[in-house]
């Protein structure tokens, strides 16, 4: 059914124009009234009417100027106005002039009121006629591009010497992703209805929506696609292609959307993505995790939090290199389950309180985002050291041997790390002993001091600096535990390392 807006300044006139014919007869529904020229202008752009009866002189715009400012918004890409409305001038006898100026400016027809119903009825019926057709000749070209798509040849698709020089972008919705994968059709009607300024075509193929656009601008096509994402909230769902010449140029945007999807399973916000070029040798796997397997068994063994996590986001910026999601649940597959495996094989005594490996296979493979599959990885990974280092007098060791490690620099002391690791600091020092064979300022001090031979190696600051760096308050102490554990003072060690070349 057409939708008919009525914009008249009289009331009874728009009382009588709801009655004059039988509209539902002729194909139309009336969708709503407007008594001034900017309420007509605000209903036209809010409604998309298929017909306007349109006054010629209304208060605060006249039916010239809204036919104007309609004009204006069809021509500007960016407004994002695009509907072919078609509209008929009801005019006075002494309107004429203004009658002829619509005309001009688009309109269909015009009336003089007293409008005769006999004529309106024939003119509305034939546009209508007209309006059919054209959605006729749209359900066609839908058909055709369905055929394009499938085929991915022009001659199978279209008659034989078809020719359109339109500009066509594609835009892809996947409707796996944002949750309208059993219920596609009602998502092809929800993306026609909010890009409908924009005349857009819609195939269904696969699991995919692909939306053409014709001589739209990027820029509208965005902003339209940006606020229709903004409803779902959902994660990335959306790829746009770029914009080429005729129906090859329709399906090269199409094709660019097909070889980017891989991109929505890597991105974590809402936003849209763009189509962008793929070299082939990216796609290849340069990656095997699998191979940090033993590094982080280290990890889990020294409850070294902090290496851990820096090899987990190195191997996550790697595995998203790879532009594969197949291939990358693959590799994190392998790897919890010869994490898993080298653990029990090195501690079969263990019993790890942790989910089996196993059983994260087919979350894993479900998962339709990167960060998921990997927050899997990494829990798995954590939760192994966790459970590792857990309720033993060797693992509390363990994990103070790991922060002293990594907060060597702060004024550390047995109390203070009793009190953090819930541990009488007497017992602490005795297990300590223990579990390195030297006492716990002995151990500091040895950690302090390799550090300040690395800085002293590997940079130019100065001894006072490097004192601080590693611990030391006091240049002169600092001086003294050097030469204790090195027989050397740090001047004579940095020459040293001159005359060496090293």
């Amino acid at each position: 059914m057409l939708k008919v807006l009525i914009a008249d300044d009289e009331k009874s006139i728009r009382n009588g124009l709801k009655k004059i014919i039988d509209w539902n007869k002729c194909g139309y529904e009336i969708c709503g009234e407007a008594s001034d020229g900017n309420q007509a202008l605000e209903k036209i752009l809010e409604l998309k009417p298929d017909l306007v009866l349109l006054d010629i002189k209304m208060p605060v715009k006249t039916g010239v100027e809204v036919l104007k400012e309609i004009a204006e918004l069809k021509k500007n890409p960016g407004s994002g106005y695009k509907k072919n409305t078609a509209f008929l001038i009801l005019s006075g006898f002494s309107d004429f002039e203004f009658a002829k100026e619509a005309m001009n400016c688009g309109a269909k027809g015009y009336f003089v009121k007293p409008i005769d119903e006999e004529q309106l009825e024939e003119k509305v019926t034939e546009l209508a006629k007209d309006m059919t057709s054209t959605a006729n000749d749209a359900a066609d070209l839908k058909q055709c591009f369905s055929q394009l798509f499938l085929f991915g040849v022009k001659e199978d698709a279209f008659p034989e010497g078809y020719e359109d020089n339109r500009s066509y972008q594609a835009v892809l919705f996947s409707s796996k992703r944002c949750g309208y994968a059993e219920r596609i059709n009602e998502l092809e009607k929800k993306i026609q209805s909010a890009f409908s300024q924009l005349n857009p075509i819609t195939v269904v193929h696969d699991q995919d929506i692909i939306v053409l656009f014709a001589d739209c601008s990027t820029d509208a096509v965005d902003r339209t696609t940006e606020r229709f994402i903004q409803r779902f909230q959902k994660s990335p769902f959306v790829i746009t292609g770029n914009p080429y010449k005729g129906v090859e140029g329709a399906l090269k945007s199409f094709l660019e959307c097909r070889n980017n999807t891989f991109r929505l399973f890597f991105g974590e916000d809402s936003s849209l993505i763009h189509c962008t070029e793929i070299h082939e040798n990216a796609l290849k796997d340069k990656f095997n995790f699998e191979s940090r397997v033993q590094d982080i068994i280290f990890c889990i063994e020294t409850y070294d939090k902090k290496h851990l996590q820096q090899i987990l986001d190195s191997s996550k910026t790697a595995l998203t290199s790879i532009l594969n999601p197949d291939a990358v649940k693959t590799q994190c597959i392998t790897y919890i389950i010869e994490l898993q495996a080298g653990l029990l094989k090195k501690y079969p005594e263990r019993d790890f309180e942790i989910s089996s490996a196993y059983d994260l296979v087919p979350k894993i493979l479900e998962k339709t985002r990167f960060c998921d599959v990997y927050e899997i990885v990494t829990k798995f990974s954590c939760d192994f050291l966790e459970n590792f280092n857990t309720n033993t007098a060797t693992s509390t060791i363990t994990k103070v041997i790991a922060y002293i490690k990594t907060n060597y620099a702060d004024d550390l002391k047995l109390e203070t790390l009793g009190q953090m690791f819930y541990c009488n600091s007497a017992y602490l020092g005795k297990k300590f002993k223990e579990h390195t064979g030297v006492q716990f300022n002995t151990f500091l001090d040895q950690i302090r001091i390799e550090e300040a031979k690395k800085r002293l190696t590997e940079t130019d600051l100065k001894v006072y600096q490097i004192s601080k760096l590693v611990g030391y308050a006091n240049t002169d102490y600092f001086f003294m535990k050097f030469k204790k554990y090195t027989g050397l003072t740090p001047k004579e060690f940095k020459a040293g390392l001159k005359e060496t070349g090293k």
